[in-house]
């Protein structure tokens, strides 16, 4: 599976929001548009493969107003694309003189 097939899927229509996915979208203030925005803008930076849940895709993109989201997504018995969680990407922090290591 590679992005531009989940892509497809998921201008397809072809795609569902597990419960999890949905209670952190919420947490998040996020709209399901968001999470498939992140899909289409986005790419795949992980995959992992677990003999019982299947394959996991880690798929890093931007909702429409440019916020950094990652998603896990994986594909269901029927071909459908499945979102299992959501959460924004972590920013690094730019260190004050308050936050570097060592005196000087």
């Amino acid at each position: 599976m590679d992005i531009y097939t989940l892509r497809e899927k998921v201008l397809a229509g072809q795609y569902q929001v597990s419960r999890h996915a949905d209670i952190e979208r919420t947490r998040e203030n996020l709209a399901v548009g968001d999470l498939v925005t992140a899909i289409l803008s986005g790419d795949i930076i992980a995959v992992d493969i677990d003999p019982e849940r299947g394959t996991e895709y880690l798929v890093e993109g931007s909702t429409w107003t440019k916020e950094r989201l990652r998603v896990k997504v994986g594909i269901d018995d029927a071909g459908e694309v499945v979102f299992i969680t959501v959460y924004p990407r972590k920013r690094k922090r730019a260190r004050g003189k308050s936050q570097r290591k060592g005196k000087r």
